[in-house]
């Protein structure tokens, strides 16, 4: 598990305008372990503000991914693969910050099309 996060830290790095602040003693309201959080979104008008928190199985490479877009109060989840080389959430190879900005922007979108039923 800890070459996984390696990897993901080095690929997704600490910067000005998206902040990971790895968090190993923490769970989530199910009781999953969060491995990794990001912050981000604050200091850019083009992506949401979002909290994104990994839940990585310590056993398979499967984790479990919670997108938290605080001011328009939505949560999604989505599932991935994260190993020491590869990193996809859902469907997307992720291999920069750009991509997971992306894959947040578009979550929100997709999220706000979406009809509300009640």
């Amino acid at each position: 598990m800890l070459d996984r996060l390696d990897y993901l830290q080095k690929l997704l790095p600490s910067e000005k305008t998206n902040r990971v602040v790895p968090v190993y003693m923490f769970t989530t309201d199910e009781g999953l372990p969060v491995i990794l959080r990001i912050n981000m979104g604050n200091a850019r008008s083009d992506i949401p503000v979002a909290l994104v928190t990994f839940d990585i199985d310590p056993i398979t490479p499967t984790f479990r991914c919670e997108i938290q877009y605080p001011r328009e109060h939505v949560k999604r989840h989505v599932y991935g693969r994260l190993t020491g080389k590869r990193f996809v959430l859902g469907t997307t190879a992720v291999d920069n910050w750009q991509t997971l900005e992306s894959l947040v922007t578009a979550l929100l979108a997709e999220q706000e099309a979406e009809p509300v039923t009640e």
